[in-house]
């Protein structure tokens, strides 16, 4: 009988250990704070199934106490998030007379969820939102809300503002289409006064389909205008500009057709009173085939030359100025050249379109050009996308060069998920301020994003949201084909539309720091029952963010896919969260991992209102 009772109390003793040890493995993650001990956390040498010694690494939150936390009112320079739980993203940006910006784009967020509106964002100087009004109509049927995107000879179509102007009166002039039907868009213009209030608003355009690409102020205090009608050509659509006076008359309008379809992405007035216009011509008979377009105007839209820039493949022009001895600068993109599948392509003018140098800037994958731009003390400044580098999907890219197109420093911003950059405003002596969209921080499918960065292109208060990059220059040798362009009159009459202006919220926050110190290792967990290999994810907080404060932390595993589009590769990027914990707790540990398998992790940190902060990296194998 003894020995049976011993033999039953062994058996419970083996049964309750082997209870505990396997109890301390959860079906994903098991979390410890830094106060905690365990016996795994002890165990410093451990040993894989190859016979190697693994060391368990220390606590990350031991580390960096010497680093002084960064007050608000300190950062100069700054990224801010705007944006809820729906689409959410900017257009363009510019300067305020109170040293502050405005910001035009579409939300779904607020309110009204009407994408077809104007959302218009005014931001301090410190990137702080004070105020935000939505122009346009109060009701949207939900169901219109799939038809924000459509093709528009190859560019993605985005409704929603695509210009703003602030005017000498303290107001703003606010462009972009109005749509009222699947065949049925008109070009819009709402004049605001001082106190945002609408102080005139109409649409332009005829019995068809007319879209809005650009507006800028004219020195004569009046506007110029760019678009595309279907109204009011000789079949198909034609290029469109709209030259209008201080108050909104029209001076002039006109269009302009060739043997290809033409778009003209910006236009600048220049130095002799005329206007310089960039874009693409497409050749219908062959798909994806583009070219770069530029054109010379006079100052009444009268046709002064007209150039196409290109090779075999695809190329997309995006923004152009001219430059200090009277030529112009062009960004794009190529795929007819460069190092990888798609590079930044630029060219340099003469003042009569003649190529003086050319060369593409770009890596392994996809890169392209949003905007160019006069530099702070000289040279030019360049914004776009990278695949190529950064933290992950599709980064804002930034670089600067000199007069000659040398690169005098270049830099990559984002998280692991996809960022875009729309516009750009350059503040002498204060830095760049970039506006766009992001898809790896805030709390939406998308949300505005905009940054302003020092004038070498730095954000010290938040180093890990930049990346290094690597551009290769790759010379290029092409000769321009001239173009012969038809032009007329229009006759569009300027009818008033009944928008109204209503104030709404959309959260918005100031991107705050990420985790020091996030480390990996793998590990072999030795159980009773089985073997296993854990990843050991630890970190520190982030000093600067101890004011927030920060309620939990966030682990994702981070993969890439490949997707295939003709010839092309392109990658996307899944974030699956695989931990969840508070705010005290410094680890993950991810279980049943393949001992061979390579991982990459990111760690964030998320405030009370749970919005997410920069994200840390590190890689596991």
């Amino acid at each position: 009988m003894r020995g049976q009772k011993l033999a039953a109390l062994v058996f419970i003793g083996i049964f309750v250990l082997f209870f505990i040890l396997t109890e301390r493995s959860q079906s994903l993650s098991i979390y410890l704070s830094k106060k905690q001990t365990s016996w795994f956390s002890h165990k410093e040498n451990q040993t894989d199934q190859r016979g190697k010694k693994q060391r368990v690494l220390p606590l990350a939150a031991q580390e960096n106490t010497d680093i002084n936390p960064t007050s608000p009112d300190e950062k100069d320079y700054w990224a801010a998030v705007i944006g809820g739980d729906d689409y959410d993203s900017t257009e363009n940006i510019c300067a305020t007379r109170d040293n502050g910006y405005a910001i035009i784009g579409f939300s779904w967020s607020n309110s009204l969820a009407n994408p077809w509106n104007f959302w218009v964002i005014k931001l301090n100087r410190s990137g702080q939102v004070e105020w935000q009004r939505s122009y346009g109509n109060e009701v949207s049927e939900s169901d219109e809300k799939k038809r924000m995107t459509t093709s528009q000879y190859g560019y993605t179509v985005r409704w929603g503002g695509k210009a703003i102007v602030s005017t000498d009166d303290g107001g703003y002039l606010l462009g972009g289409p109005l749509y009222f039907g699947p065949d049925d868009a008109e070009l819009w213009l709402v004049k605001l006064d001082s106190k945002r209030k609408i102080k005139w608003q109409y649409t332009l355009g005829g019995h068809d389909y007319e879209w809005f690409h650009w507006m800028e102020q004219t020195s004569d205090g009046g506007f110029i205008v760019a678009g595309l009608t279907q109204s009011f050509g000789e079949g198909g659509t034609d290029l469109w500009l709209i030259k209008l006076k201080a108050l909104g008359e029209v001076e002039w309008q006109k269009a302009y057709q060739t043997s290809g379809n033409l778009s003209l992405v910006e236009v600048h007035q220049t130095e002799d009173g005329g206007f310089i216009g960039v874009g693409n011509i497409y050749s219908p008979e062959y798909e994806f085939k583009s070219d770069f377009l530029v054109m010379k105007f006079s100052a009444s839209g009268e046709v002064q030359w007209a150039w196409r820039y290109g090779g075999d493949l695809e190329e997309r022009a995006r923004s152009i100025i001219q430059t200090s001895d009277g030529g112009y600068l062009v960004a794009g993109s190529s795929r007819s050249f460069g190092a990888g599948s798609q590079d930044i392509w630029l060219l340099k003018l003469n003042a009569q379109g003649q190529v003086e140098w050319q060369r593409c800037y770009g890596g392994e994958k996809d890169d392209s050009a949003s905007v160019v731009r006069a530099g702070i003390s000289g040279g030019y400044v360049v914004v776009g996308e990278t695949y190529s580098f950064g933290s992950g999907g599709q980064d804002i890219i930034t670089f600067k060069l000199n007069k000659n197109g040398l690169i005098e420093w270049q830099k990559a911003y984002g998280g692991n998920e996809d960022e875009a950059v729309y516009s750009l405003v350059v503040s002498e002596n204060d830095g760049y301020v970039l506006s766009g969209e992001t898809y790896s921080y805030g709390r939406g499918k998308n949300d505005a994003f905009v940054l302003k960065m020092s004038p070498t292109g730095e954000i010290p208060y938040l180093p890990e949201l930049i990346t290094s990059t690597d551009l290769k220059l790759t010379p290029t040798n092409i000769s321009p084909g001239k173009l012969n362009v038809d032009s007329w009159s229009t006759n569009a009459a300027p009818l008033p539309y009944p928008g109204v202006a209503n104030d709404v919220q959309v959260d918005s926050y100031l991107l705050f720091n990420a985790p020091r110190n996030f480390q990996g290792q793998r590990v072999l967990n030795r159980s009773l029952s089985q073997k296993e290999y854990i990843d050991v994810l630890r970190w520190a907080p982030h000093p600067s963010n101890l004011n927030l404060p920060v309620t939990k932390y966030k682990v994702y595993r981070i993969e890439t896919d490949p997707l295939r589009f003709k010839e092309n590769v392109y990658y996307t990027i899944r974030k699956n969260l695989i931990a969840e914990v508070e705010s005290n707790i410094l680890e993950a540990w991810i279980r049943k991992v393949d001992p061979e398998e390579e991982v990459r992790y990111a760690v964030v940190a998320v405030n009370e209102a749970g919005q997410e902060g920069v994200q840390a990296f590190t890689t596991v194998k």
